[in-house]
Parts: C-alpha cells; sequence; structure tokens
C-alpha cells in the first residue's frame, strides 16, 4: 500500500507504480472520503482526479465501478485486453501483431505477395499502421 499528500493545488503524483489494477482512496477531514478504480498500463502515465465534497450527513453507497483513466502528459494510446478476450478471438496463429487491430489508432494491412496476389502469412508482421506512424517505428509491448 502506498500513500501519498497533495500540495497546496491538491495535485499528488506516483512516480513509480508497475501495471496493474488499482483502488485509490482519497480522504481528508471534514470531507466525504472517496474511492476510484483505475488500470495503468506499462509506460503510460495517467490522471485520476477527484472532487471532494463537504462531509455533511454520513451516508454510505456502495458503487463498483472503474474509473477513466486520461493521459494528460503524453499522446500515445492504448488499451489493455483481458485473457479472455485475446483467447475468443479467432486466430490461429496467435499472432501478437494481430492483437494490434484491437487498439485505437490501428490500420492493418495484411502483407501481399506481388508474385500471386496472395496474402502471405510468412512476411512482414508489422504491415500496418498504428496512428499514422510507419510500421517499423512501433512498438509492442507484451
Amino acid at each position: 500500500m502506498q500513500h501519498s499528500v497533495t500540495n497546496s493545488t491538491g495535485a499528488y503524483s506516483f512516480p513509480v507504480l508497475q501495471p496493474a489494477h488499482y483502488e485509490i482512496t482519497v480522504d481528508s477531514p471534514g470531507f466525504v472520503e472517496q474511492k476510484k478504480t483505475a488500470e495503468l498500463l506499462v509506460n503510460q502515465p495517467a490522471t485520476i482526479d477527484f472532487k471532494l465534497g463537504v462531509n455533511g450527513n454520513v451516508v454510505t453507497v456502495d458503487v463498483t465501478a472503474s474509473a477513466q483513466t486520461l493521459n494528460l502528459t503524453d499522446a500515445t494510446l492504448g488499451n489493455s485486453q483481458n485473457n479472455e478476450t485475446i483467447q475468443a478471438l479467432p486466430s490461429l496463429e496467435r499472432n501478437v501483431p494481430d492483437l494490434l487491430s484491437l487498439q485505437p489508432g490501428v490500420l492493418f494491412l495484411g502483407s501481399e505477395n506481388t508474385t500471386n496476389n496472395t496474402t502471405d502469412k510468412t512476411g512482414d508482421s508489422r504491415s500496418g499502421s498504428v496512428n499514422g506512424v510507419r510500421s517499423d517505428q512501433s512498438n509492442v509491448t507484451i
């Protein structure tokens, strides 16, 4: 369990965390405690904002939901897929680059064999574009 104290503007930071699901709890005397669940991905900064309400009558409402993680640091895009989703996909070869089509901003073209105009599965598997970048400029993290 890690703790952090906000600065005078309410900003907080956890500079080094392992990729995982986290439950974030925010509390302060005189304010209502809040909890949010967030999923942190590999090498992806995330921002989880809270709005604390003044503590009046104590009412407990238990709601389970995931907070939307926002990357306000850089322009990277990404998604994580759970094991059930990956196993349910129709994939004979379990080719990792084929899973890129599940990500936002990805265009997978496949590779063309120029001799007989058929799909060549033994060719370069990086045939596609991620956010408009050339295939040799992409990084796949597993």
